[in-house]
């Protein structure tokens, strides 16, 4: 993530501790979490949006991360699939990716409902 790329930073826990990690922001997952949409101007819906957009982003790497290695081993042509392993591979993990990625829109959209509700 580079200065001028849009991305969030957060501190995961590991065995050791909280570690930094930066989670880049895709074009995709800030449109998918409506970023750019706030009437509020609350600075928390800003926070959950963002950490969806993450989420969002997380899971389109984990894809792309497949993708790659299919790729690599000359497994993936263009949009074919050439080999068994690979294809339930990829056709699982884009699944479970699509499916994590509808329930975080969900998530994402209650709590934005839950920080806003007027009194």
């Amino acid at each position: 993530m580079s200065e001028t790329e849009p991305g969030i930073a957060v501190a995961v826990p590991n065995e050791n501790g909280a570690k930094k990690h930066q989670f880049s922001l895709t074009e995709g997952a800030m449109g998918r979490a409506r970023l750019s949409f706030n009437p509020s101007g609350s600075e928390r819906v800003n926070r959950l949006k963002a950490l969806a957009a993450a989420f969002y982003s997380e899971c389109d790497a984990i894809v792309a991360e497949f993708r790659a290695q299919a790729e690599a081993e000359g497994e993936v042509v263009g949009t074919i699939t050439l080999g068994d392993k690979w294809a339930h591979v990829l056709n699982e993990a884009g699944r479970e990716a699509a499916t994590a990625k509808t329930h975080m829109q969900a998530a994402a959209m209650f709590a934005v409902s839950a920080a806003t509700v007027t009194k």
